[in-house]
Order: structure tokens, then C-alpha cells, then sequence
């Protein structure tokens, strides 16, 4: 393991990682399998660590009580039991800060799900002890279908991962002379440059029947997910594949599950995403799969 990976998980157990770093941990355990054992192994030998010097504090505890008993009988019992038994408490105090009087650490947010978990499984924060409620509890009934919520700092940071405006050799424009381009082809050629809202201002001014047309609609909605107008996008790209009969309707169901993610609509970005994982026809498969494993 690299260093840099090393140091990542000691500062993750010392509480002491930066929202930058946290999140880069989040990545490696979700991507990982190498990382997520290495951090799972360490976990394991602090934990026995902790449990062996609880074990040896209270074997000298024993010692201590026992050398008291000893010498309380040498003194004939003049000495007084209450004596011993305050010194007895005052190291069971002092043991008991040992391994669980830490000052309180700032609150991490847990590494995400690891693969085949079930949901409510999340590797717990650093040296937090695992709890149970107590047997009088009323039962909390979970929401059925829940899916987890992920922050708004990790949605961006998959959506800005995976979103690339899409583009093939139909949508470049053609080459002309002096001669000022006509309005679709300045519209192409704005996508083209990436200069997205002067694209979108251009749209405005093409034919009626080219604003209807599911290929300029797919760049429009390009355009609109580059410019972080994600619902307005969304719903374009649900109309493309309603109609299916554009040429993009492949790129369209990415960019639409896609686009769920950056508002937060896990359910349906989750259900695109599935539905991409699973076709073998799709250029996307393998990176809806990824991004799947990455939010579940």
C-alpha cells in the first residue's frame, strides 16, 4: 500500500480528516477492494488492541485489590475497608478514561456502503462502540424502499465525474467560407466550442421545425446539464426518449440518469441506471455500473 493511502487511514482513525480527504476515502473503499481491506484489517487490529490493554488494566486492578486484602491482614484489620475501596474505585475511574474517556471528535460522515452490504450496514466511524437498543424499546418501523441519500457534496462530485457534454463526428460542424453560418449550424458550431449559454441563446433563433426536431432538442438539453439547469434538462431528455427517434436516444438515457443525480432523485437515477447497467447495446454499460456501485 502506498504511503499516501497510509496516511489517509491513520488520519481517518485519529478523527482527523478534512471534508477533501474524507470524501477521497469515501471513493477508495466505494472503488477499492485492496483499500476497503487494508482499512477493514486495521480496524480489527485496533480493536484487539484496545481489548488486550483493557484486559491488562484490569488484571492490575485484581493485583492491587489482592495486595490490599494481604495487607490489611497484616495490620489486623485496623485499617479501614472504605479506604481500600476508594482507591479501587479511583483506578476503575481512571482505567475506565483510559479506553473511553476521549474528548469528543468532530462527526465524520461514515465511507459509503461497501459492495454487497446490505443498506443499513456502513462501516462505523473510528473507535465508536456499537450499540444496541435496550430490550423495552419500541421498534422503529423503517420506510419501505428507502434508498440512501447522498449528500449534495457527493452527488456533485459523481455527477461532475461521469458528465461530459456529449459529441461525435455528426455533430461537428462543417467547414464554410466568409459567408456567416445559418442558424443551426451557429448553434452546433456554440455547442462545439462549449460556449453552452450562447448556444442555448441561439436556439431561440432556429426554425420552428428545427426546435422541435429530438436532435436539436438533444443538444439543447446538453447545453442546459452544462449549465446546471438539470430539471429543464431532464425533462428534454425524457421527451427524446419517449419519442425515440432521435440518434442520441443512447446518450439521452445517460445523460438523463445523470441529470436525476444532480437534483437528487435517487430513486429514478438509480432505475435509469440499472436499466443502462443492463444493456448490452448502451457505450454506457460499464460506467452506469460504476456509478451505480458508487450510490448504493
Amino acid at each position: 500500500m502506498e504511503e499516501q493511502d497510509q496516511e489517509l487511514i491513520e488520519r481517518y482513525f485519529r478523527n482527523a480528516l478534512s471534508a477533501a480527504e474524507q470524501a477521497e476515502l469515501e471513493r477508495r473503499v466505494a472503488s477499492d477492494a485492496g483499500f476497503r481491506l487494508e482499512l477493514e484489517a486495521q480496524r480489527k487490529v485496533r480493536q484487539a488492541v484496545r481489548l488486550r490493554e483493557k484486559k491488562e488494566v484490569l488484571e492490575r486492578l485484581a493485583q492491587r485489590g489482592r495486595e490490599l486484602d494481604a495487607r490489611e491482614k497484616q495490620n489486623g484489620g485496623k485499617r479501614r475497608w472504605w479506604l481500600a475501596g476508594g482507591l479501587i474505585l479511583l483506578l476503575v475511574l481512571l482505567a475506565w478514561w483510559q479506553w473511553n474517556g476521549k474528548p469528543a471528535a468532530t462527526k465524520q460522515e461514515p465511507p459509503p456502503v461497501l459492495s454487497g452490504q446490505d443498506s443499513t450496514q456502513r462501516i462505523p466511524p473510528p473507535d465508536t462502540p456499537r450499540t444496541t437498543a435496550p430490550p423495552d424499546a419500541p421498534a422503529v418501523k423503517k420506510p419501505e424502499n428507502q434508498l440512501p441519500v447522498a449528500s449534495r457534496d457527493t452527488r456533485e462530485r459523481l455527477f461532475a465525474a461521469h458528465f461530459k457534454p456529449y459529441k461525435d463526428e455528426s455533430l461537428e460542424p462543417s467547414l464554410r467560407g466568409d459567408d456567416p453560418p445559418p442558424p443551426p449550424e451557429k448553434f452546433r458550431q456554440l455547442y462545439w466550442d462549449g460556449q453552452y449559454p450562447e448556444a442555448l441563446s441561439q436556439f431561440e433563433n432556429l426554425p420552428a421545425a428545427a426546435r422541435e426536431n429530438d436532435n436539436e432538442l438533444f443538444i439543447k438539453a446538453e447545453c442546459l446539464l452544462a449549465t446546471g439547469r438539470a430539471d429543464e434538462a431532464a425533462r428534454i431528455f425524457e421527451l427524446i426518449l419517449k419519442n425515440d427517434r432521435s440518434r442520441y436516444t443512447d446518450a439521452a438515457a445517460w445523460h438523463l440518469a445523470l441529470a436525476y443525480l444532480k437534483t437528487g432523485d435517487m430513486g429514478r437515477a438509480k432505475s435509469r441506471l440499472q436499466r443502462i447497467s443492463r444493456s448490452n447495446a448502451s457505450p454506457w454499460r460499464a460506467d452506469a455500473a460504476a456509478l451505480l456501485t458508487s450510490i448504493q
